[in-house]
């Protein structure tokens, strides 16, 4: 009513008009001010209601709202979305003396056995596992056939790891510890990643390391490392069985645990020759571990076993020692006097070769259920 008394002709003839501006002045007194009637809204083009003749349809890019830009926040640890899996390919490689490492290694240097491998797959198929119960480790073993040893192979594969670059890897400095991991098939690829395992289980470990929940956290890595630790850590192939191998690593040193010495027998290899036998000879000063074989070994690790009640701490000759000792995978060597420790395979091809198809098919990898982060760039698969 308003507008009509506000816009018609009879209205702009008469307007000044005393009358008419009482008139006016009494209904604009009454009435809210005369504005334009809001226009009418444009439906939206995603309504479930909206139908077209047309078989094209309609993109609600036009729409000129203005879309919001996205600010990550800067997360330490990997991604939860794991690299995008590729298609498989059919693969045939000569088979290397070790085609798959995965090992802890320590960042103490007072570690006896600084080097720990968990996961070691051999050129023939032996697989090794070091398999951790109730606090005690031990490996273990299996022979893969050419179907179970292909579905790891492919798993390994879908993670991305073969083509992940180590070098993009950014992260804090840590414990010191580190992660070896090498693959060794029809491709291969090898990294040394920090506190990989701790990364893996709780991106916002390194937090609470330093003792600063609210501090800021520069990492960096590829998904594709992640995934292959989960792979490893998981695995559950053949029945397993105990590790068979003939030589132990022994290293002494001076007690540093508390416990009661108990006296070293006679008839075993004595402790001031095992001590004798540690020192390096270009430097005395330096220590090795002593390998031990056949007869000598299981006599050695068969007392130890007996006095697992007790510290491994024994006294002879008015001497005092701590006695470490651990079987050792094929190809392994403890640290010594000329190299760190770690797997030495013999160069060249173990004669056999492997051949994959994709229909035999891969092993899920694990879902990482961790923080997201816009750090982390996934590589690219074959």
């Amino acid at each position: 009513m308003r507008d009509l008394l506000c816009s018609t002709p009879i209205a702009r003839i008469f307007k000044r008009t005393l009358w008419l501006r009482y008139v006016c002045g009494i209904l604009l007194a009454l009435l809210p001010a005369c504005t334009p009637p809001h226009p009418p809204e444009t439906p939206t083009l995603a309504s479930s209601t909206a139908t077209s003749q047309s078989s094209t349809l309609i993109p609600t890019l036009a729409v000129s709202t203005p879309t919001p830009t996205i600010t990550h926040t800067r997360t330490p640890g990997p991604s939860p979305t794991s690299t995008p899996r590729a298609e498989l390919l059919p693969q045939d490689w000569a088979g290397q003396a070790i085609m798959v490492e995965a090992a802890y290694l320590s960042g103490d240097e007072q570690e006896p056995f600084p080097y720990t491998p968990f996961f070691v797959l051999y050129g023939d198929g032996i697989l090794v596992q070091r398999v951790c119960q109730d606090g005690e480790c031990r490996y273990l073993q299996t022979q893969l056939d050419q179907e179970s040893l292909c579905r790891l192979v492919n798993s390994i594969d879908q993670t991305g790891f073969l083509d992940a670059d180590p070098a993009l890897v950014d992260l804090p400095s840590g414990t010191g510890a580190e992660v070896r991991l090498e693959a060794k098939v029809y491709q291969h690829n090898e990294a040394h990643i920090p506190d990989l395992d701790r990364w893996a289980q709780d991106p916002d470990w390194y937090r609470a390391y330093t003792g600063c929940p609210a501090c800021p956290v520069s990492a960096s890595i590829d998904p594709a490392f992640i995934d292959l630790y989960r792979l490893l850590t998981s695995y559950a192939g053949a029945e397993l069985t105990g590790l068979t191998t003939d030589r132990l690593a022994v290293w002494l040193t001076r007690p540093v645990i508390a416990g009661e010495a108990q006296s070293w027998p006679d008839d075993l290899i004595s402790l001031a020759s095992l001590a004798e036998m540690a020192l390096c000879p270009e430097d005395r000063h330096q220590q090795s571990a002593v390998v031990l074989e056949g007869q000598a070994a299981r006599t050695l690790s068969s007392y130890l076993s007996t006095q697992a009640g007790g510290a491994p701490i024994f006294t002879q000759d008015g001497v005092t020692w701590q006695v470490h000792t651990r079987w050792l995978l094929p190809h392994e060597l403890p640290q010594t006097c000329d190299h760190a420790a770690g797997l030495f395979p013999p160069e060249g091809e173990t004669g056999l070769t492997w051949v994959c198809a994709p229909e035999m098919g891969a092993i899920p990898t694990p879902t990482a259920t961790i923080t997201p982060t816009a750090t982390i760039t996934p590589t690219p698969l074959r």
